[in-house]
């Protein structure tokens, strides 16, 4: 147990122009041990009784964009207020999508919140977007109800997602929320997200016209992959923001609500919603959009002989025979730049099938990559050899070789996913090879920056 009387304390270095928010018993004498041989003068900004780990831990997530090294924070605007003791304003402003952002605690935990409240005062402070309270709805209704004191701490932003992408970033640990409730919310951020990746693109097509495409391989800070930094975001893993992307699109209401009562797995729930995909005749797909595309990416539906095998293709997707697939191909050529490349996948027994789709679509076939997987394939599904690797062949029309000093290994060596997903990391390589515009078929899901066609 924590000792009775700890208090959690700021001490500043106006100096350093620096904060330290930490726990003890007697925060004035932990402030002169600091001070001594310290030639920085150190100041007691705030005290916070009955303050304890909890509330420490809870600051230093608050600021956690501020930290500096272990308790040491930048004294920004935002920690200031929050010492100046500024009380709340006369009205603050409430708002259904960011009260019901995060699920409601139960009636349990809303009764241990009240009666901490009430025995010590309402000790975090809640958080603003302006007058607008983004986190803390449950700590204002019982403060409102009992007469109870609060402070606020007002961050800006530059507008409602950004207020919900700091939300979810500072909060996801600070719930018990399951993997579907992160992933969902996660989601809902996208159009954020996507505002990030299309600034980056934009810098990175100044950088290529610069002839500095080398400066922007090495800008890895900036989130130019939206369902990588979603999956960050959420803190699951991108198979997952990609199962729940599936099931939010195509699983009944019944599904949803299985799965949001914990009656189903995400593995389950995704099921059902592929299989009522699958349920889709892939002959009634759209013809492609329009426009002139430098690279095609396509990842064929291959009809196999052996449909009628557990894990099969046909078990997970809907497949398409030789002749349909070249029946594609006045489309595509009437959509491929005059110097173009196609990235197609072939798998072992398709090879020579491959070569002849490059041929009918208008490609020469120039070379490929192999992906090797870290497992093989599973059960029937290996008659000579278990197979471990696929074929990313690469084809061209007309004159269109890749940026200089972007070539890759010409293998990639990652995780095999689920059923006939391909490794993110071939779009980035793609990427750093050309500028597009790109076009990708029999696409899973959409991806900023290309055109996504066929299965999504």
């Amino acid at each position: 147990m924590e000792p009775k009387g700890d208090k959690v304390y700021f001490i500043v270095d106006d100096d350093s122009v620096a904060v330290k928010i930490g726990v003890a018993f007697a925060p004035e004498s932990r402030m002169k041990e600091m001070q001594t041989g310290n030639p920085h003068k150190l100041r007691l900004a705030k005290v916070i009784l009955n303050g304890n780990h909890k509330l420490e831990k809870e600051l230093h997530r608050i600021f956690s964009d501020y930290a500096l090294e272990g308790e040491w924070f930048r004294l920004a605007a935002e920690i200031k207020e929050f010492l100046g003791e500024k009380q709340e304003p006369k009205e603050i402003q409430l708002c259904e999508e960011f009260r019901n952002f995060f699920p409601p605690l139960s009636d349990e935990q809303k009764a241990g919140l009240e009666k901490d409240i009430l025995a010590h005062g309402c000790l975090a402070p809640l958080i603003l977007w302006g007058d607008t309270l983004i986190d803390g709805y449950h700590r204002y209704d019982i403060c409102q109800k009992h007469g109870v004191r609060f402070q606020t701490v007002s961050f800006k932003f530059e507008d409602k997602f950004a207020a919900m992408y700091w939300l979810l970033s500072h909060q996801r640990n600070r719930r018990n929320l399951s993997k579907y409730e992160l992933a969902t919310r996660a989601l809902s951020l996208r159009p954020v997200i996507e505002k990030k990746a299309e600034e980056q693109r934009q810098l990175a097509g100044e950088l290529y016209h610069k002839g500095k495409p080398k400066v922007f391989q090495n800008l890895e800070n900036l989130p130019i992959h939206t369902d990588k930094e979603l999956a960050r975001l959420a803190d699951v893993s991108h198979d997952t923001i990609y199962k729940v992307q599936i099931i939010l699109r195509s699983a009944d209401q019944e599904t949803k609500e299985k799965l949001q009562k914990g009656e189903l797995t995400i593995n389950q729930a995704y099921g059902q919603a592929r299989a009522l995909e699958r349920r889709k005749d892939i002959t009634n797909i759209p013809t492609l959009p329009p426009g002139k595309y430098q690279v095609i990416y396509a990842d064929p539906p291959w009809q196999y002989r052996n449909s009628g095998l557990g894990g099969s293709a046909e078990s997970h997707y809907s497949t398409m025979p030789m002749d349909k697939l070249e029946n594609l191909k006045a489309d595509i050529q009437s959509r491929a730049t005059d110097d173009a490349v196609l990235f197609l996948w072939v798998t072992s027994p398709f090879l020579p099938k491959g070569l002849e789709l490059c041929q009918a679509w208008g490609f020469e076939y120039k070379t490929n990559f192999v992906w090797i997987k870290d497992k093989s394939t599973y059960g029937k599904l290996g008659f000579y050899s278990y197979s471990q690797h696929e074929f990313l062949f690469v084809a061209t029309k007309g004159s269109c070789l890749p940026w200089s000093d972007s070539l890759h290994s010409s293998l990639i060596i990652a995780p095999k996913g689920e059923h006939s997903a391909k490794p993110e990391l071939v779009y980035e390589i793609i990427e750093r090879m050309y500028p597009g515009p790109y076009i990708e078929l029999f696409a899973r899901k959409k991806r900023p920056n290309w055109e996504s066609w066929g299965t999504l």
